[in-house]
This record gives structure tokens, sequence and C-alpha cells, in this order.
């Protein structure tokens, strides 16, 4: 079998983004690229002959490598006053590096294995390749001088045909980096043997006197075997190859080994090595939480070309159970929260999510409930769909009515269909669309009034992601709207639900967008080991409503954790709000030197420092500096309402341990004033308010 250069294989598949990010292929599976097709211990004639070549033109470039040098070390002397200085000529000369010249009117691309998928010859055609221009014909380029840029195809209208070996030698791996541009990889290029060998350390030119064209041989990779193996501690180790629970991904596989007996493979798929369908199907894999696949190819052994793929999935226990305490709670409720919650991420094994959520308040004043279910579509990876429902009790300040004592409760029913529209590698555009029926009822004891009314929000958006190791990015833009006409929705007793004037239609957008990305690699060369430690996060949120007056449900609220650190929870709330953030994060495991040998913890390998440059850890410990802003506005403002505006800035810790803890403290300081309506004083600037949070899972 044939053995090839690195410089004839494809670089290794890029490994897709998990829910967290996005890293290189692993080692192991990166050598296993570039070993694809040296296992084989039978070389073909036509590889011999290309070995030669490629040997025959180092060994000519070689001995001119000295006399450039000396050219550059006369080039640092002075010339005498009395010298000229001449010009470099427009053109270079050919030398002996050069080798041998040959006349090539033309390129004929032949595939030595025929397949439908295969480029045509004018993709091929397009190949680039980069030469030097002389008088006599094309060479390698020529430092000082500038390159010509050759189109394959505009060869036989061109005036000049002549090659030298140093150029001939350019031709094959510029079309191997063609085929990679078009998606493929496990390439072989090499001109026919008929064409030229090396004999006697020579290139000699077979072709016949009268036949000027040049025959390039192209291998691709042909997949004969698709493989699925799971990693981690939650499959047995004798049942890790094509483990049932990974069947979906065998089967929506976009490359795929021909059937023994049609001799086909099945429809919208191919066996040729398509880096691009490949990463571009791991990278869709890796949005479902908790899972995260790489890519293996190694070469077969059956014939040459012939490479299998393995899918390398690792998965966390599917199911988890949490619980989770903070002081998130608004001034007529206790300040502390509780939270409980399970969510399955198989529940039927057809990367189906099913979630559950319990928000209390000390099992007193504040009851939420929130279940969703989604799943794919069947036979489809693009297309999901989610319904989910809520039901909550709650008081006048957790929908930002500061000076009311109402409580209230709800119930909501909704379902929507997300697509993914757009995918360009790891980033993802998702058109979705869905509606809501929603049902709010209000008991204010103060004035001896009720009231009840329903809706019903249809609503459309968009929503990015783009999830790598060193950066992130998330953004969302939806507008809902109310049917009254439908939900029944009344315009004189929607005042009942706590708000004045308040419009039974409206429309509102929701926006929501973050960015976060480590500051590391911008100081540092390509070259220069380091770590991910330093972290720049921002966000910006928010609604605008449209001049509408909104009920209580439907305003958003600032002040908190969540919102603006260092003032009470929800203290203010408006019809529109825009809430930003900007964040440093210094990350202290990560900052520690590689160590490549993992610790222990609780009789369990721990990773206390990355085993490698830009790797993870087991662990996080990071300190944060923090500014928040928050503007809220009323639409048709009353006397008594009042547009706001919250500043903040404070410090933070955060400290994980693998899954299963998580605590968290922001301590912050209000920068600016508050007042509400009445002119009344809520906040001073310098008051501060330590938030925190701890949550452990199961």
């Amino acid at each position: 079998m044939n053995e090839t250069s690195d410089e004839s294989v494809q670089a290794p598949l890029g490994r897709i983004n998990d829910p967290t990010s996005s890293r290189p292929l692993r080692a192991g599976a990166r050598e296993l690229i570039r070993s694809t097709f040296r296992g084989h211990r039978r070389m073909h004639a036509r590889t011999f002959t290309a070995t030669l070549l490629a040997l025959l033109v180092l060994s000519l470039l070689a001995p001119g490598a000295p006399a450039h040098a000396r050219q550059a070390q006369n080039t640092d002397i002075a010339p005498a006053a009395d010298q000229q200085v001449e010009a470099p000529p427009a053109l270079p000369e050919p030398d002996e590096a050069d080798g041998g010249r040959h006349r090539i009117t033309d390129i004929d691309f032949r595939y030595t294995i025929r397949n439908p998928d295969h480029p045509d010859q004018a993709a091929l055609l397009d190949t680039i390749v980069v030469l030097q221009e002389t008088e006599e014909g094309f060479i390698a380029p020529r430092e000082g001088y500038e390159p010509t840029r050759l189109r394959l195809a505009d060869l036989p209208e061109m005036e000049s045909h002549w090659f030298f070996d140093s150029a001939l030698a350019l031709i094959a791996p510029s079309a191997v980096q063609r085929l990679q541009t078009l998606g493929f990889i496990g390439i072989y290029v090499e001109p026919d043997p008929q064409d030229f060998a090396v004999i006697d350390g020579r290139v000699v030119d077979r072709r016949p006197a009268d036949r000027t064209e040049l025959t390039l041989l192209v291998t691709t990779g042909v997949v004969n075997d698709v493989r699925t193996v799971g990693m981690g501690d939650h499959l047995p180790e004798d049942d890790r190859i094509n483990n049932p629970a990974h069947r979906r991904i065998l089967d929506r596989s976009p490359v795929a080994a021909r059937d023994p007996e049609t001799g086909e493979v099945r429809e919208g798929r191919t066996d040729l090595l398509r880096r691009d369908r490949i990463d571009d199907f791991v990278y869709r894999l890796n949005r479902h939480p908790g899972r995260r696949v790489d890519v293996a190819v190694a070469a077969t052994g059956d014939e040459f070309g012939a490479v299998s793929v393995d899918y390398l999935v690792t998965e966390n226990r599917p199911w988890f159970l949490y619980a989770q305490l903070a002081n998130t709670g608004t001034r007529s409720t206790d300040r502390l929260r509780q939270r409980f919650g399970f969510v399955h991420n198989q529940l039927t094994g057809n990367d189906d999510i099913f979630f559950a959520d319990y928000i209390t308040s000390n099992f007193d004043e504040l009851h939420a409930v929130t279940v969703s279910y989604e799943r794919p579509l069947p036979d489809s990876e693009r297309w999901r769909w989610r319904a989910y429902g809520s039901w909550n009790e709650y008081t006048a300040t957790d929908v930002g009515v500061v000076d009311a004592e109402f409580k209230g409760r709800g119930w909501s029913a909704s379902a929507e269909l997300i697509a993914n529209i757009v995918q360009n590698r790891d980033l993802f555009i998702d058109l979705v669309g869905g509606a809501r029926w929603q049902q709010v009822s209000v008991n204010d004891r103060f004035i001896g009034q009720r009231g009840r009314e329903d809706f019903v929000i249809p609503y459309a958006g968009l929503r990015l992601e783009q999830l790598r190791e060193n950066r992130s990015t998330r953004a969302s833009a939806f507008l809902e709207t109310n049917l009254s006409g439908i939900a029944g929705t009344d315009s004189q007793d929607i005042d009942r639900l706590g708000r004045f004037d308040a419009d039974n239609n409206w429309v509102a957008l929701l926006y929501d967008a973050s960015h976060s990305f480590y500051l590391d690699p911008f100081f540092r060369s390509a070259d220069e080991e380091g770590s991910l430690a330093h972290e720049l996060a921002f966000q910006a949120r928010g609604q605008f409503a449209f001049g509408n007056r909104l009920a209580p449900n439907f305003q958003q609220v600032a002040g908190g954790l969540y919102t603006v650190r260092g003032y009470p929870e929800a203290i203010a709330a408006g019809d529109n709000v825009f809430i930003a953030s900007a964040e440093y994060r210094y990350h202290i495991p990560r900052a520690l030197s590689p160590d490549p040998q993992p610790g222990a913890f609780f009789g369990r390998p721990f990773r206390f420092a990355p085993q490698y440059q830009y790797g993870p850890t087991d662990w996080d410990l990071f300190l944060r500096g923090f500014v928040d802003f928050a503007r809220t506005t009323d639409n048709d403002r009353l006397s008594f309402e009042a547009n706001q505006t919250l500043v903040s800035a404070g410090v933070g810790v955060e400290l994980s341990i693998s899954r299963h803890l998580s605590a968290r403290v922001d301590w912050g300081f209000a920068l600016k004033d508050l007042d509400d309506g009445s002119g009344r004083r809520r906040v001073d600037a310098g008051d501060n308010r330590v938030h925190f949070v701890i949550t452990l899972v199961y």
C-alpha cells in the first residue's frame, strides 16, 4: 500500500463545541488522522516514484541555501562611494537548484477510485499554485521577487508553458489544498508515473514528444466503517462500541460505508471522507447538554484509501437533581429563597429533555413551579418542539410594585417550534415560534379588590449561539403580543391586576445578548504556552413595549443579584427596560502550570491543574469585578410613577467543584441614588448588599 508524507494527508478534524466549549480534536485522534495512510506495508510504484521525485527536488534545493545566505550577507556591506548599486532584475533566472524544464500546456485530474460525490474537473482546475515566473518558465517562489498566482484552468491560454522541477513539485500539494477547501480530507495527489519518474536520482519526463498534458492522480479517503465509542463511567467497559444509546448518531452520520450487498450508500450520505460534513454534524451533536463528541479517523488496512470513522461520545449521567439556596427574596417576602429541580437530558434516549423546577421562600409566601419537555421532530436533526407550563403564587414586590400589598396567582401553558435555519460550523441561528395561554389573578386585600384576566400571547423570534473554549456568544430577540379578542382580556378589568390604564392589547420586543472571551491569547504568540485565566464577560438584555402600558406581570424588573447588584431585589420596574453588565474574571486553577498527571479527590481522579495548554480543570475558583447598569421607563407615565436609573459596582468570588457544588458571593455597591415616584428615597449612593447563591447537584 502507499505510504504518504504529512503534506499529502489533511489536517485533523476539528472538535465541535459541547454545550460550553469547543476545542481541537484530541491529540490521539489528531495522530490517527496524520497516520491514516502510513500503516500499510506495501507501496505502489507511483508512490515510490513520487517519493523519489520529492527527495530529488529537496536535494536540488538544498545546495542553493548557502548561496542565498551569502547573497543576504553581501547586502549588509555598504557600497563604496564610487560604486553604483544595480537594481535587481525584473525577473529572476533559474539556477541549478530548479532542476530540468518541462512543457505543460494543460492539467488532467483523474481519480484512482470512481465515486459520484467527487468534485468535477472544473472544481479541481480552480486550484491556485503560487510560483515564480522567469523568462524561461516557472520555478518555485524566489525570495525578493513578486510571486505569480497561477490558476490551473488558465494554463492553456498562458504564453509560458514551461515548468522547472521546483515548480512542478508544487502543483500536487496545491491540489491537495484545493480539495481541503472543498471539505475533503485524507487526500493523496501525485503525477501519473507514466508521465514522470525518478531514475538514477533525476526527474525523467516519460511523456511522448507530442504530448504536453500532465495527468494528476487523485486518491480520496473512502469510509468503510463507522462506529460510536462511548466514553465516561456510565457505560460498562464491554458495551462501549456501538452502544444502543448512541444509535441515533450512527443513523444520522453524514458519512457511511457502502452496503456490502447493494454497493449503495444511504440517501443523503456519502462514503467519502468529508471534513466539512463531519464537522457540522459533530457541532450539532454537541449542542445537546451534557454531551461532547470527538472524531477519530484511522486506516483500516483493507485497501489503499480505506478508513474507519469513530465518534467518541463523552456523556455525563443524563439526569441530575439540584437544590439551591439564595438571598434573592424581595421586601415583602423572606430574604431567603430555595430552589429544587430535576433534569433529564435523555428521558427516552431520543435527545429529549425533561425539566422540573420549584422555587419557594421558606415554603410560605412564594411558590413557583415550571415543567417543560423538549425533543426533536421525528427523523429530523434541525427541528424540535417544546411544551411547558407553570404555576405560581407571588406578591406585589415580586413583579416590581413596591408600594402595594396585593398577592397574585397565575398559570400558563405554552408550546413552541424550534428550527435551526442557519449553521456556519459552530455558529447557529434558530427560528422560534410559539404561543402561551396565561391566566393572572390578583387579590388586593388593602382596597378589597380582586382581578383575573386571561391572555393569549403568540411570539416569534431568533436565537443565536456560538460556544467555544476561549469565547462564547449568545443572543436572542422575540416579539410577542396579546390577542385580547381570543383571550377575552377586558380593557377595563385589566387594571385590577395592579396597574392603572394598562393596555389589554400590546406588542413588546424582548432581547438578550451576552459575550465572553479570554484575554490570554491576545498577549501571547501562537507558539508560546499559556493558559485561559483572564476573562471578560458582557451582557445586555431588556424589553421595549412600543408605547404600550403593560400589566405588572409583563413588565420587567431591575435590582438584585441577576440584574443590578447592590440594590434590593426587584426595586424598579418598567415597560421599557435596559439592563447591562460588564465583568472581569480571574480563574485561579486555569492559571496553574499544566500537569499531565491528574491528582485524586475522594479517591477519584481529579484535575487540580490543566493537563495541557488551555485544558480544563475539574474545579474553578474565580474572582470577579463588575459594573451593572439598568434603566427603566414607563409609558404614559402617571404622576406617582418614575423612570429610574440604577448603577452599581462591586467584587465577587465563585467556587465550583466538578458538577456537584457551586457557591457564589457578590458584594455590590450602589453608585446612584434611587427615588420612587413620590420622591421618597429608596436607595442612597454608597448603600451595599451582599448577594449569595449556593447550589448542590446530585
